[in-house]
């Protein structure tokens, strides 16, 4: 487990269940001018999201209005489709 420079652990907060955990057990999104990107290598500027690597939370983030009111962006019904495939795709290594 990846420490900062004071020897704690970085805690973040998933979107879909709302439950902490360490960072190193979430995957990052990122809010682009274009929507959402995954940010897998966490190296992407911008405002940042964390999400749980579940199907579970994937299932949550996919509810109706979900991404709108975490992200604060309007998706329509294909872009968030696709982000969530994505997601689900990148996670269980389908890529």
């Amino acid at each position: 487990m990846k420490k900062d420079t004071n020897g704690r652990v970085p805690i973040r907060t998933c979107v879909a269940c709302k439950k902490q955990a360490p960072q190193a057990e979430l995957i990052r999104l990122v809010k682009t001018g274009d929507g959402l990107e995954l940010d897998i290598a966490r190296r992407l500027g911008g405002r940042g999201f964390y999400l749980h690597a579940c199907s579970s939370c994937i299932s949550l983030l996919a509810e109706p209005g979900r991404i709108t009111r975490a992200f604060r962006i309007k998706l329509n019904r294909d872009k968030q489709q696709e982000l969530i495939s994505r997601i689900h795709d990148r996670i269980f290594r389908r890529v």
